[in-house]
């Protein structure tokens, strides 16, 4: 019995040993995705979507700027580049995920849930909102036809994050990967 190398093993029962071929420990799984990674940009009719992978922050499931889970199946569609047309010149929309504080004294942070938040513009963190870009989608027009990229920011792994606010000063956001 032969069993036929890319499946994650090879046994050959005629000869004395065997072989091990990894290249796929996993044949029967789909490529993996990493926590909240933008992925399948895509044009519906008029309109521009994308999705982003189920992800954590302090623990807390991301939701989309709906409260919608991204655990969710299918999972949310989130539209980008609303009511910025693309043309030849490149249209960019800069995708993060967003901690506020519940505005008690002091405040509970992150509360409540993080969410996804997609701008035309750079956001700005400020006494209530912290930031973390995980990535942006680009979309442009060329010779007639739509040229659409995705660039992803945040490697795979869990994300933390803490909010320091000392006297008047702005409050200042760390995010970390574990």
């Amino acid at each position: 019995m032969k069993i036929q190398p890319g499946l994650g093993h090879v046994f050959d029962s005629s000869s004395m040993g065997f072989s091990i071929d990894t290249s796929e420990q996993f044949p029967s799984s789909s490529a993996r995705t990493c926590q909240l990674t933008i992925y399948g940009l895509r044009k519906v009719g008029a309109d521009y979507f994308i999705n982003i992978s189920p992800g954590s922050v302090n623990n807390l499931d991301v939701v989309d700027n709906n409260n919608v889970s991204l655990n969710t199946m299918p999972p949310p569609d989130q539209q980008v580049f609303v009511g910025t047309p693309l043309t030849a010149g490149v249209t960019t929309n800069y995708i993060y995920i967003v901690c506020q504080n519940d505005g008690g004294t002091p405040p509970l942070y992150p509360d409540p849930t993080p969410y996804t938040f997609i701008s035309a513009t750079v956001e700005v963190d400020d006494d209530d909102y912290g930031h973390m870009l995980i990535g942006i989608v680009e979309g442009t027009v060329v010779s007639g036809a739509d040229v659409l990229t995705t660039t992803n920011y945040k490697g795979c792994n869990s994300i933390w994050t803490q909010r320091f606010k000392c006297g008047s000063a702005t409050a200042i956001y760390f995010w970390s990967a574990v």
